[in-house]
């Protein structure tokens, strides 16, 4: 099993309840990884590391199996499917806020109606797991 888990920089409490469900996905599971995502915007000035990442989750959880990457670009939701795609992530863990805002960006987006689920389900051979 493979996680893959987008967070904020600083993590913020709902990321903290995702990253918490993705590591409770992977507890039984010696060889299980979770990757953490973190997307430096390109409008912001600010960029966050791999090391400052990793840092942030460490103090939290403590030692963590896990990957870390900062991409930068505009779109989360594009990192997402690029990383889940190229490291045969198996699981995508997201808070219910973050799945509305996903849904409400891609409507802005494409001026369409889009389930971002069954998007996500049907372009990738994941699990995607909704923390509320």
């Amino acid at each position: 099993m493979n996680v893959l888990i987008p967070v904020r920089f600083p993590l913020t409490d709902r990321n903290k309840r995702a990253l918490e469900r993705a590591l409770s996905l992977i507890d039984d599971d010696p060889m299980a990884l979770v990757t953490v995502l973190h997307l430096n915007s390109y409008p912001d000035d600010e960029r966050v590391t791999r090391r400052d990442l990793r840092t942030v989750v460490e103090r939290e959880y403590g030692d963590v199996r896990a990957d870390y990457i900062t991409r930068d670009g505009f779109l989360i939701e594009e990192a997402v499917l690029e990383e889940a795609s190229r490291e045969e992530i198996t699981h995508v863990v997201i808070s219910e806020a973050r799945r509305r805002k996903w849904v409400d960006s891609l409507l802005e987006l494409l001026d369409v109606s889009v389930d971002i689920e069954s998007y996500l389900r049907a372009n990738l051979d994941i699990e995607l797991v909704v923390v509320p």
